[in-house]
């Protein structure tokens, strides 16, 4: 009883987690489409300690969107230098968050949750087999 509830609760929590990375998924399609691509210039960097113990170092870029000036933490796959420039698309309807440009194709997040999530569909499946 036990392992079916566990079984359960895993597969709940996988496909919460994977319906927000779809989410954001889409709307990183969507200011791909209709967004605007625009030069950022690295002015900071943050770093932050993950769950690993490793640590992620993330740009802090400057950018201009219709004569505006906007200043925002840019989560990249890539590292930036000091002073260098970053690609990013951004909204037009919310200039405020950029989107760092990246490869195409599926995010390796989603991937990744889409199997655990089956796996955790089989597994509670056959629990009840």
């Amino acid at each position: 009883m036990t392992f079916i509830a566990l079984s359960a609760v895993l597969l709940l929590a996988c496909a919460l987690l994977l319906t927000r990375a779809l989410l954001t998924e889409r709307g990183y399609r969507r200011v791909l489409r209709f967004g605007i691509r625009v030069t950022g210039e690295v002015v900071d960097t943050t770093t932050r300690i993950r769950y690993d113990g490793g640590v992620r170092i993330s740009p802090v870029v400057r950018y201009w969107v219709d004569g505006t000036q906007h200043r925002a933490l840019v989560r990249s796959r890539t590292p930036a230098v000091l002073g260098g420039t970053v690609v990013l698309d951004v909204d037009e309807l919310d200039p405020t968050v950029p989107w760092a440009r990246r490869e195409t194709g599926v995010s390796p997040a989603i991937l990744a949750l889409g199997a655990l999530t089956a796996l955790s569909a089989f597994v509670l499946g056959s629990a009840f087999a």
